[in-house]
């Protein structure tokens, strides 16, 4: 069902993909490239003109766009760093007890910074409250500067605890550039997580997506394919999440559902946004690419509840059929 995706990549590793991407051959998906260093990005070079794809690649298959670096942890994990302390104890607590910084905001400053000057987009991880106020910072002041980047990327904005000052900041910082990234299949793997690590009223502030779409930030929803979590692999089952509320924990906090069309979009044209690719992809129309999957079944008309179940039965991409049901 992927037409495109974005690869977050190991520096290490790029070369592997600069090779195959010079051979020519067309791939049966696009990759944008963000690439990555260390998990502070200290090693970032202020110059990025390995990271690019080699003389003469499409840049319909393969494309250098962004770098990416981590503010804090996970905050299942209970390294998400956080203004609050996490509940109880545990052995493996980072000290204090507020989770990880894993980049302080100096280096989230120069990180952007190193964007900016090359043109790319800066992608920062933020996991807990703390590390989103932190990552606002050095974007607040990156897109203040006289050449900001294309645009600036939060990666699980809001996703385990949001505050409505975060949200009122995010919606300013939108029209300057800001594009935040969730991962609504989160809902069923992670919410019961939440309640056991955080107080009650922080843990039920998070996914809000319907807030996120009426303060207009489009967020685009993510995989965050790391092989952690297979079933993340669903986008279908991530719309049913964001649209019926289900979790681990049951139905919650169901205001915060969404219709079935923003939970398409949160995969196509804002996915498409959060990239800057929206000329080329993210909707069906004259001048983009040919890339769209045909589903099993009618999301706008089968009960919400039965979306999970539908399938996929073909993907195109530039035309061509990169996968046919059996």
């Amino acid at each position: 069902g992927f037409t495109s995706l974005v690869a977050i990549t190991p520096a290490a590793a790029l070369p592997v993909l600069q090779q195959i991407a010079a051979t020519g051959k067309k791939p049966t998906l696009r990759y944008t490239v963000s690439v990555w260093t260390s998990s502070n990005s200290a090693d970032m070079p202020e110059k990025l003109e390995a990271f690019a794809m080699p003389p003469g690649t499409a840049p319909d298959w393969y494309r250098f766009s962004a770098i990416k670096t981590w503010v804090d942890g996970e905050n299942d994990a209970r390294s998400g760093y956080m203004c609050e302390h996490y509940l109880g104890h545990d052995k493996n607590d980072p000290p204090g007890g507020h989770g990880t910084l894993v980049t302080p905001q100096a280096g989230l400053d120069r990180f952007a910074d190193i964007a900016a000057a090359n043109k790319v987009i800066p992608m920062m991880h933020c996991s807990g409250d703390e590390a989103t106020s932190m990552g606002l910072d050095a974007f607040d002041k990156v897109l203040s500067g006289a050449t900001p980047p294309p645009l600036v990327r939060i990666e699980h904005f809001g996703m385990f605890q949001l505050k409505d000052a975060q949200l009122a900041r995010a919606k300013a910082l939108k029209a300057r550039g800001l594009r935040v990234v969730v991962q609504p299949i989160w809902l069923l793997a992670l919410v019961r997580a939440d309640f056991e690590n955080m107080p009650h009223d922080l843990a039920a502030s998070g996914f809000q997506f319907k807030s996120m779409i009426e303060a207009g930030l489009e967020p685009a929803a993510s995989t965050d394919m790391t092989g952690i979590y297979l079933g993340n692999i669903s986008p279908v089952k991530a719309m049913a999440a964001a649209v019926t509320r289900t979790s681990d924990m049951g139905v919650f906090e169901p205001e915060q559902a969404i219709s079935v069309m923003d939970a398409l979009r949160m995969w196509t044209i804002w996915a498409a946004k959060s990239m800057n690719e929206e000329r080329d992809k993210g909707s069906i129309e004259i001048g983009k690419f040919a890339d769209m999957t045909v589903l099993s079944d009618d999301i706008f008309r089968i009960p919400p509840e039965r979306i999970k179940d539908v399938a996929v039965a073909q993907t195109i991409v530039g035309g061509a059929v990169a996968y046919q049901a059996k």
